[in-house]
């Protein structure tokens, strides 16, 4: 008879910006596209080149609406440093680092990190997104790397570059208003 033997995966944890069970807000600019760049730490440089030479892609599993994608949940791949994905090994300067600020610059060959740079379109501001994180491994099998209800969320908030709102103040059709009472409501800015 035919016996089918499980393949136990060693298990690789790696560090992951943002973290799983996490809700990170992200400002979309008013002007412009938001550029974000994730980040993802193995937890040795050993560990970070064997997951290399064995061809392990390291992915974010999300409904964000890039590429191909309009919501639809998909793959979307980390890139190992030195990879021609990695646009002149540096996040530009508007690029949103979520996490150490070290995670700017992607050109360390002998680091143990790896990245996903996306584009958000200013037209998301005001929505949600889910995602969590899996291992493929060359020959396809899947580890994946949270459990069920831990998924991470990505709000998508308008931000106003010019200046900052203070606390009590809001933005409400495209009017600044504070957030005290008062006898009648008055734009305090246009």
């Amino acid at each position: 008879p035919c016996h089918r033997r499980r393949l136990r995966l060693p298990v690789m944890t790696l560090t992951f910006y943002p973290a799983l069970g996490s809700q990170t807000t992200i400002h979309v600019p008013e002007i412009g596209d938001a550029h974000i760049r994730f980040a993802a730490s193995f937890p040795s440089r050993e560990a970070f080149e064997q997951a290399r030479s064995e061809g392990i892609r390291v992915e974010m599993w999300t409904d964000l609406p890039v590429g191909e994608s309009y919501g639809d949940w998909h793959a979307l791949p980390f890139v190992y440093p030195g990879a021609a994905r990695i646009r002149e090994n540096e996040a530009g300067p508007s690029t949103l680092v979520l996490g150490p600020s070290e995670y700017k610059d992607a050109s360390d060959e002998n680091g143990k990190d790896v990245y996903l740079d996306i584009v958000l379109p200013r037209s998301l501001s005001g929505a949600r997104f889910s995602f969590t994180y899996r291992l493929v491994r060359e020959w396809g099998a899947i580890e994946w790397l949270g459990a069920f209800g831990q998924n991470g969320d990505l709000v998508l908030e308008r931000s106003e570059e010019r200046f900052t709102l203070a606390e009590g103040c809001s933005l409400e059709d495209g009017l600044l208003v504070r957030g005290e009472d008062c006898f009648e409501d008055a734009p305090v800015a246009r």
